[in-house]
């Protein structure tokens, strides 16, 4: 809190002076910064600097008395130091300070974003070299409460060498939110506050395995691609030295054996040629040729039986999904927290605000086709082997788990290496970052068992992977209801909607339980998201709702579109937003993912009727 008060006293000694017109006493030319072994330079220009100033302000900061922060440890006597040294215009401590976050714009609309001047640390006076005092940038951020609102702050600046420890450099913070708490306004829990500080981020383990699976996946993707262009011109030229050798030995045969000979171009049956099967492995390179690869993304031929309109949906759903994201990104990354507030009371935000059903969308599509193709070649087979049903869970697992892990090691360990920057440190390898969590928790991942361990976590190592948890563990369940459905229609119908009613139960009783508000986004509670928003007991409304309209689809839904068709446009469109804007709800979601089925049915076609 004295540093603060200190930094502000700074600025309105400065503002005091301008409002004296004083003819621009800090805006001087400054020099190219010199090398860590040129400080004098510096030091005789900032002498310059500060000799341009009133000769009335060292008189007034020689007259403040400063209690300093004390000397416990060496960080504390060294911040002691240095707002002491304000006294006398210490270039140090002025240097300091300037590098120091300062509230700026928006402080009144929650903009408690408080980056400081990443570049100067440990450059000019703050990267000394010769006397081993190099400040690096360190990164405090904490949660206060602002008249029952939460506000997170982020302060960011130069720390000198005896604040570099984090330890220490959060114990200064505790302090300084107990002095925040005596004010009476804002209150702040000591424990929310944590510290990071710049570090050299070096190859490890980790790094080093990251690497070395990428490296494997390039080198079959290599492969792969030169195989495809290489396969027809082998297989021509074996082809071709097959041919060859057959008209020779033929030839042989019939002067041996006084027969004429084949017309040119048309060998014997006895001697004709097969084209070979592909071998397996050249099949397994082919999967990663990137010439395949990218005919089959931007490919727009259809399939057998493909339903066309899901694809709308999909990019309906994802861009929903970004502009949410979007949106509260720029607020975490931008500050301004109280003007969400305040987007949240115009009409047209509603489409931003009650963006999370996108993500149902989703569940309900995929438990959709799971169960629209799964049907379909129960239908046609009378069942499924035990081979079968293995092969139904490889590859999915496979499909998915690939670009996965290619995912997890980017974030978890590669990112790290180039991110730079004063958010750099305390985003990627803080507590609770991507590269902590991947650290402890990578099988988690793997084993998509990650919405559930760690219990009560609070970062993810690839925050996105929650989804890919629930859908994972829906899919293995979700032959329970099908076959269910295919063998007994009724009984499957009932415990499809008695679990569903069961997930309904359940929320009830733990948002009773917990004391949870009414709304994931606007209560703010951190409890509710390892709670209810991606636990499976609440996300499987929807998937069983899809799991149920691709049982109806596949019955009846062709036969009827024309029908359903008539009833959407008399049905109209109810916006969510009318809803009541609750996203913990199962039923709600459930209704909302029942809603897009009517749609499937009125806008599907197939490519072709099987």
């Amino acid at each position: 809190m004295i540093a603060v008060g200190k930094a502000l006293l700074l600025c309105l000694v400065v503002n005091q002076a301008v409002a004296l017109n004083i003819p621009n006493p800090w805006h001087l030319p400054l020099p190219i910064p010199q090398p860590p072994n040129t400080s004098p330079q510096t030091d005789i220009h900032i002498q310059s600097l500060l000799a341009q100033l009133p000769p009335n302000i060292p008189d007034l900061l020689s007259n403040i008395r400063f209690n300093g922060f004390g000397n416990a440890t060496k960080c504390a006597a060294k911040l002691s130091e240095l707002t002491t040294g304000l006294t006398t215009l210490k270039p140090e401590s002025i240097a300091f300070i300037d590098a120091l976050g300062k509230p700026g714009a928006g402080v009144t609309t929650g903009n408690f974003l408080l980056l400081g001047d990443y570049d100067m640390c440990g450059t000019g006076i703050l990267g000394n070299a010769t006397t081993g005092s190099v400040y690096k940038s360190c990164a405090v951020s904490g949660m206060m409460d602002l008249a029952g609102y939460p506000l997170p702050i982020e302060w960011t600046g130069c720390s000198p060498p005896e604040c570099q420890n984090t330890a220490d450099l959060h114990d200064v913070f505790v302090q300084l939110s107990k002095l925040i708490n005596e004010s009476g306004i804002i209150h702040t829990n000591p424990a929310s506050w944590n510290a990071v500080c710049d570090a050299k981020q070096e190859f490890d383990a980790g790094a080093y395995a990251a690497v070395t699976i990428i490296s494997i996946f390039a080198f079959l993707v290599v492969m792969g691609t030169i195989w495809y262009l290489l396969e027809p011109i082998i297989v021509s030229f074996i082809e071709r030295e097959k041919e060859d050798t057959s008209v020779l030995v033929h030839a042989e045969e019939t002067e041996n054996t006084y027969e004429d000979v084949d017309k040119p171009g048309e060998p014997s049956e006895k001697h004709q040629t097969t084209s070979q099967p592909e071998s397996l492995l050249g099949r397994f390179f082919k999967c990663f040729a990137l010439q395949k690869t990218m005919d089959t993304l931007f490919s727009t031929n259809t399939k057998p039986g493909q339903v066309l309109c899901l694809n709308g949906i999909r990019v309906l759903s994802i861009n929903w999904v970004v502009l949410g994201h979007a949106y509260l990104f720029s607020m975490s990354f931008q500050g301004g927290y109280s003007y969400a507030g305040e987007l949240t009371k115009r009409r047209s935000f509603m489409v931003v605000y009650n963006g999370l059903p996108s993500v149902d969308s989703f569940f309900a599509l995929s438990g959709f086709l799971v169960t629209y193709l799964l049907l379909k070649q129960l239908a046609k087979r009378g069942g499924l082997t035990p081979a079968q049903w293995i092969a139904f869970y490889v590859h999915r697992y496979l499909r998915l788990t690939a670009p996965y892990l290619v995912a997890m090691l980017l974030e978890g360990w590669l990112y790290k290496l180039v991110m730079h920057g004063p958010r750099a440190q305390q985003t990627v390898t803080g507590a609770a970052s991507s590269h902590d969590m991947c650290e402890k928790w990578w099988y988690t991942n793997l084993l998509y068992i990650n919405n559930f361990v760690p219990w009560k976590a609070t970062g993810a190592c690839l925050g996105q992977g929650w989804y890919l948890a629930n859908d994972m563990q829906f899919f293995i369940i979700a032959p329970l209801f099908i076959v269910l459905l295919f063998w007994r229609p009724l009984a499957g119908l009932l415990v499809t909607v008695g679990t569903m009613v069961c997930s309904a139960i359940v929320a009830a009783v733990i948002t009773d339980h917990y004391n949870l508000g009414p709304a994931t986004v606007a209560d703010g509670n951190q409890d509710e998201f390892w709670l209810l928003y991606n636990k499976p007991w609440i996300r499987v409304t929807p998937y069983l709702v899809g799991i149920i309209g691709g049982w109806f689809y596949w019955k009846w839904g062709e036969g009827i579109t024309a029908g359903v068709k008539t009833l959407r446009v008399v049905e109209g469109d109810i916006c969510y937003a009318d809803m009541g804007g609750d996203r913990r709800d199962p039923v709600r979601r459930g209704v909302w993912s029942l809603r897009r089925f009517p749609e499937i049915v009125a806008t599907s076609q197939t490519t072709e009727q099987d």
